[in-house]
This record gives structure tokens, sequence and C-alpha cells, in this order.
């Protein structure tokens, strides 16, 4: 076998359950520098490693230092793809009209009266213009008995970069409503305060 052979063998056992393609081929166009390795990945340059000196047992130490440089790479495009679709979708997003109303006698008599856009507004309005640009959103939650409301909104982008932002609050009990109805309104609540705060 030829150095470059055995280099592909062992970036193929290497990179197995990673996700990474390892492909032989006969020329990188540096045919009088072998061995070479290439390193590519979607949307990103092509970077090429020649006339590698290979020690014994050195193979798969190499094949991992340049994974983990292809990684870094593609993590640190991701994260710039990530800012740069998200500076052009609130470039994009408009002012949301505030289409609900709260209005209730407090406890201690007194009156309670503002106006909010809800989470269904929000999400109409917002959700078209980030897939415009490749950015999606989710809400992760948990609500453990007798202890704060936690809601997390991650914000994600098509080429794997994501951001969150966490938020907690006690349970909802105004209005005389039951516990789950409590829960249902912190919650709701919390998704609409943590996608907002992350646009």
């Amino acid at each position: 076998f030829r150095p470059g052979e055995l280099l592909a063998d062992s970036a193929a056992r290497a990179a197995e359950q990673t996700g990474v393609r390892v492909l032989k081929v006969k020329c990188l166009g540096v045919c009088n520098r072998p061995p070479t390795v290439g390193l590519r990945a979607g949307g990103s340059w092509t970077y090429v490693f020649a006339g590698l000196a290979l020690d014994r047992g050195a193979d798969i130490s190499m094949i991992e230092k340049l994974m983990d440089l292809q990684d870094r790479h593609e993590r640190s495009t991701a994260r710039k793809a990530f800012d740069s679709a998200m500076a052009e979708a609130k470039a994009k997003i408009p002012v949301i009209v505030k289409n609900r109303k709260v209005d209730f006698e407090t406890e201690r008599g007194g009156r309670t009266n503002y106006s909010y856009e809800d989470l269904a507004s929000i999400a109409e309005t917002v959700t078209p213009i980030l897939a415009e640009h490749g950015l999606s959103y989710r809400f992760r939650t948990s609500s453990p008995p007798n202890e704060a409301i936690t809601v997390t909104c991650i914000i994600s982008h098509r080429l794997g970069h994501s951001e969150e932002n966490t938020l907690q609050g006690p349970r909802d009990e105004s209005g005389k409503k039951n516990s789950i109805q409590a829960i249902g309104s912190t919650l709701t609540y919390l998704q609409r305060m943590t996608l907002k705060a992350a646009l």
C-alpha cells in the first residue's frame, strides 16, 4: 500500500459515526507531493494539505488534528452565517401590533389594564421572515412541582449554529385561574418574552 492509501483507511476508521465521508482519489492536483489530504464542507473553502510526513502510528493523530481543524472552521462559518442571517431578518421584522388587552381588578381593589401582542401574532409575523433567512425557533420548557417554570427559546440556523435565551417565572395565579391555567399562562408569557428577547 502507498502512504496515501494507508492514510485514507485510517481516516475512514477515525471518521466512523461522525457523518464525515472519506473518499480515495488518485490525485488532488499535487501528485508530486504525496500523500495529500483535502478537507471540504458544503458551502465553504477546500483545504489541501500536501507532502504529509507520516511516521508509523502517527497517521490517526494527523487525521484527528485535520478533522478538528475542519470542525472548528465549520463552527466558525456557521456562527458567521447565523449572525448575518439574524441581522438581515431583524431588518425586515416590522413593529408587531398589540392585538390583546388585559383588564381586571386586582385583589387590593385596584385595576390592571394594558395591551400586548400575543404569541400567535408574533409567530405569524416573524416565522416566514426567519425561514427566508434559514432560521427557525423552538422552545424547551421545564415545570417541576412547586418550582419556577423555565422556558428556553432556541434560535437555529440551517448551517447548525444556534443560540438560546432563557427566562423563569412563577405560575400565574391571577384572575382566578385554576392550577393548569396558571401553568399555561406562564408558559405562553415566557415563550412570548424569550422569543422577543432573542430577536
